[in-house]
């Protein structure tokens, strides 16, 4: 992953990382912020889900 603070750097990720479907399949943009320790941290709940996991407990039996 790599973090754009503007559109133009933005963009130039997803072109190079469209340039190279063998290596990043389905690349895009998802907003994030910089938390106290530099790391980006998922902003909306679509992307914290694909990061931290099901909203719901798995540990019932099926």
């Amino acid at each position: 992953a790599a973090v754009a603070t503007t559109s133009e750097q933005a963009l130039a990720l997803l072109n190079t990382a469209h340039g190279d479907e063998n290596r990043a399949v389905g690349a895009y943009a998802a907003a994030a912020t910089l938390g106290a320790d530099g790391k980006p941290a998922p902003v909306n709940l679509r992307e914290r889900i694909r990061v931290y996991g099901p909203t719901v407990s798995l540990d019932r039996a099926a």
